[in-house]
């Protein structure tokens, strides 16, 4: 007989699932493509939440196989500058402008010069910008306008302000209209950009070279990495091995930011916006608790903060009703457990949106300092309907026939409702077919319970099977990560075990030899929270048992 379940309605029986909660899955994303190590204005479309790259890789070049191409875009009404810096950054309102970065550079050039075509749009200027710095300071500032069209392809030759003293650090940069003030559609194509004394270049000055822009981000979830490749800074948030249960754990640290004060490093159940957090996934009911491990090595007198927020779609506004819980959690140099009561009696909820942070994220200490690291594994969200999912509903769970005759299959008494596999509604339901019947039943609290019964068909021409010997147990029971089966001994023939969630897939499947005993490990880690059906097929009968995942 297989393992198969057929898929019904639910409701509150299914666990709060917390997605990923082990932090066991990963999957890289990518962002876009950006010239090495040029810092481009994508970051600004980012912010924005939206695609429409205002800086691309082109193969309309001047030489080589690349070029770097720069398009100001319109977005939300607003025109965006189209703009690359070489490792650097700018900061301030013109004519004030503070020049971040760039690279070192100890040369004294009379010109920069590149290959150029471009279209900038009317009453607008394109810039080409060359700025010499030592210790900090700059030593020479150098804006050279581009306005009008130049359709193909033309070497051009900025001459730059005399140099009295040797620099330390260069910055270039280019624009494809007044970066205050741009105009739609006005585009910028650069190729092989050189100075012109000394065997020291421009890095990826004929722009051959491009990065993708990949981050990591735990199934589920997302972090700020997402911010941290855009701005060329250190990754806030990594997948560890050091976890408390299972292969990995989540590690969180603050880091700076470039461009922004908040560098706290975070994640979230949700979606991460730009001084917004939405979405989360989906609850049956109102949480009570949120549960989980930790430890935490502050910075300073820093906190790590969490919030939990709770939404519920309002039709009559159109819009989310939420509550929002947050808490910190203290230093602790080892895994520590951690729970804390939601207090959200009374409200209706649908989504809930977890936010973990390794700095204090919220109020006057922000930003916080560099430096804090916070690792997190094994969350889970208590609920009222917790209990439903340990209960059993059936004295037995498997049972043979002979063919032709049925067996009546019963719920039990008093439950507000009754769901079977097969759509029956009944306390009790009439079968003479081998498989899997499940039931879900209403209790008086309005949470849902489910259990399971194979029936087995047999043909009845010799000796009856008997039941599988009812020294199997599983252990522990709810499980995390894993749970055990304590074999039954003297069984004279090879045993199948499967073990299949509540719509009926198969997650784990092993043949055990005749005569076997002991224990077998079942590896949970890579499945969500819920409840799962163990079926032990063999020789001697077959025996269902459910186990919950925690």
């Amino acid at each position: 007989m297989s393992c198969v379940l057929v898929l019904f309605l639910m409701t509150a029986a299914l666990s709060q699932n917390v997605p990923n909660r082990g932090f066991e899955n990963w999957s890289t994303h990518f962002l876009y493509e950006e010239p090495t190590p040029w810092l481009t204005s994508n970051i600004m479309m980012l912010l924005m939440n939206d695609t429409l790259w205002l800086v691309e890789k082109t193969e309309d070049a001047a030489a080589g196989s690349y070029a770097l191409y720069l398009e100001n875009k319109t977005v939300r009404d607003t025109v965006l500058p189209a703009f690359a810096i070489c490792q650097g950054y700018v900061d301030g309102d013109y004519p004030n402008l503070h020049y971040y970065g760039g690279f070192p550079y100890t040369g004294q050039p009379d010109s920069l010069s590149g290959y150029f075509k471009y279209a900038i749009g009317e009453g607008d200027m394109a810039y080409v910008v060359v700025v010499f710095k030592k210790d900090g300071n700059v030593l020479a500032e150098n804006w050279f306008p581009l306005t009008g069209s130049q359709t193909e392809y033309k070497r051009i030759s900025f001459a730059l302000k005399e140099l009295t003293e040797v620099p330390d650090t260069a910055w270039v940069g280019f624009t494809a209209g007044t970066p205050w003030d741009p105009v739609a559609g006005g585009y910028l194509y650069v190729d092989s950009v050189a100075f012109d004394k000394g065997d020291q270049t421009i890095p990826n000055g004929d722009f051959e070279t491009w990065t993708p822009l990949t981050w990591d981000d735990p199934d589920g979830w997302m972090s700020g990495n997402l911010l941290s490749m855009a701005t060329h800074s250190d990754v806030m948030c990594t997948r560890t091995d050091d976890a408390h249960s299972g292969d990995y754990a989540l590690r969180l640290e603050t880091v700076p930011l470039n461009f922004f004060n908040e560098n706290v490093g975070i994640v979230s159940s949700g979606k991460l916006e730009v001084g917004n957090f939405i979405g989360g996934f989906p609850v049956q009911v109102t949480p009570t608790v949120l549960q989980g491990y930790y430890k935490y090595t502050p910075a300073g007198n820093d906190s790590a903060q969490v919030a939990v927020l709770c939404t519920k779609w309002n039709a009559e506004t159109g819009t989310r009703d939420q509550s929002v819980r947050d808490f910190t959690l203290l230093p602790a140099d080892t895994y520590t457990f951690f729970s804390d009561t939601l207090h959200l009696e009374g409200v209706d909820v649908d989504t809930v949106n977890l936010i973990f942070a390794s700095g204090w994220l919220l109020g006057e200490k922000n930003p916080p300092p560099a430096g804090s690291v916070l690792y997190l594994d094994d969350l889970w969200l208590v609920n009222p309907c917790d209990h439903a999912d340990t209960m059993q509903l059936f004295t037995f769970h498997d049972t043979t026939i002979c063919a032709g005759d049925s067996v009546t299959l019963d719920a039990g008494s008093g439950f507000a409702s009754y769901l079977w596999s097969d759509s029956s509604t009944t306390q009790t339901i009439t079968v003479s077919d081998s498989g899997v019947y499940t039931v879900a039943v209403t209790l008086d609290d309005g949470c849902v319970a489910t259990d399971a019964v194979a029936v087995h068909v047999d043909a009845c021409t010799g000796i009856q099977p008997e039941q599988v010997a009812e020294d199997i147990h599983i252990r522990p029971n709810p499980c995390r990560n894993y749970f055990y089966i304590d074999l039954p001994t003297g069984t004279e023939g090879r045993q199948e075990i499967y073990v299949c969630n509540i719509l009926g897939q198969k997650v784990f499947e092993e043949t055990v030899p005749a005569a076997a005993t002991g224990r077998l490990q079942v590896d949970m880690s890579g499945q969500p929270a819920g409840i799962y059906f163990v079926r032990i097929s063999g020789p001697q009968g077959n025996k269902v048992m459910k186990v919950v995942k925690r």
